[in-house]
């Protein structure tokens, strides 16, 4: 068994609640502040009968309305049980022997790749430039590699990849023969996303492979519904095919048909303003307690100060992420989701209180 693999193999992600009690406020986990979408809460009690039925293996219906909301083929879409079983479902068909991943990144991808024996070789991001992914990336994109992966923005940086440069990186790939999974897992809470998004670029390279949750938009985790969507139809059976049976509950494919009825669009564009808005005012409140903001433009905040806040915050009833989750960050650094206005006011006022006491 890798070392690596073992070294990390334990509960690293936000919105573990289950296991600190008392918490009131979870900052931990980027989730839409606004709330799952009434409609969905509707469409699961209505749909409650129908769970006493094994649910359909290959989510035709779910997958027909997925190919409408993105606007790409049905048959490039597959479906299981949250991004993170994709994500493992990806490393257990394709089998690399080296991939090129950022560091700082979400680690899930490490722990895939590392399950399956893949040599991991990372590309350090740096304070100096904002952790911004630049062009230097291409010169370590060579035929030694059989997958790059990419998240957009980048989590836990907040960093969006230039459209350009995602270009290039598919370009590069597809020369090279590589996969390219390109996580925009964070992307619905950006403003005029599909200009950032690889969609258009899955036509001609079947070694493309975008990855999507319905985890962070819908706020609605505990479903458990994530995606992806490639031109390789060989790939898309075989990660189909190489997870459990049923890996799509009901209750999930009931969840993510309601998730895209026409009248979220509007829950969409308003999350996306309010997201804005209080990344904004989240930024310049911690700016004015004196702590160093690495730029955001996704749904959480990434920042930097030797305050030790993780405890003091837990006795505040509020959860935070701690950088040394992440390969290439220190426990110095805090990823925080951007909440309600009324919550990212009690947060500030917490760390003002924090540094006020020291405790």
């Amino acid at each position: 068994m890798n070392k690596l693999f073992m070294s990390k193999n334990k509960y690293q992600h936000g919105g573990n609640i289950h296991e600190t009690k008392g918490i009131l406020y979870d900052f931990s986990a980027n989730l839409n502040p606004l709330g799952m979408p009434e409609n969905v809460k509707a469409a699961l009690k209505r749909r409650v009968k129908v769970w006493e039925h094994y649910p359909d293996p290959q989510c035709i219906r779910l997958i027909n309305q997925l190919s409408l909301w993105e606007g790409v083929p049905g048959r490039w879409i597959a479906c299981g049980n949250g991004s993170a079983d994709l994500i493992f479902r990806l490393a257990l068909a394709d089998q690399p022997q080296r991939a090129l991943v950022l560091a700082p990144t979400f680690t899930e991808y490490e722990k895939a790749l590392c399950s399956v024996g893949c040599e991991i070789v990372h590309h350090e991001l740096h304070r100096e430039n904002q952790f911004q992914v630049t062009e230097k990336l291409l010169d370590e994109i060579d035929e030694s590699m059989d997958m790059v992966v990419l998240c957009n923005p980048n989590n836990p940086t907040g960093q969006l990849i230039a459209p350009e440069l995602i270009g290039k990186v598919v370009d590069r790939c597809c020369r090279f023969g590589i996969r390219l999974l390109l996580d925009e897992c964070s992307l619905d809470f950006v403003k005029k996303n599909e200009e950032y998004s690889g969609k258009r670029y899955l036509s001609h390279c079947a070694n493309l492979v975008i990855l999507k949750t319905f985890s962070k938009i819908f706020a609605m985790p505990g479903i458990r519904l994530g995606y992806v969507m490639s031109s390789d139809n060989e790939l898309l059976h075989l990660i189909s095919e190489i997870g459990q049976a049923w890996s799509v509950s009901s209750p999930a494919q009931t969840a993510g048909m309601a998730a895209m009825a026409k009248e979220n669009l509007e829950y969409v564009d308003q999350t996306q303003t309010i997201i804005e808005e209080e990344r904004l005012y989240l930024e310049q409140g911690l700016q004015k307690l004196g702590i160093d903001v690495v730029p955001s433009q996704a749904n959480f905040i990434l920042f930097h100060t030797q305050w030790e806040l993780k405890e003091p915050l837990k006795r505040r009833s509020i959860l935070i992420r701690s950088g040394d989750a992440y390969v290439g960050l220190s426990k110095d650094y805090y990823r925080v989701a951007i909440r309600s206005h009324q919550e990212n006011e009690i947060l500030l006022a917490a760390l003002a209180d924090i540094m006020a006491n020291g405790k």
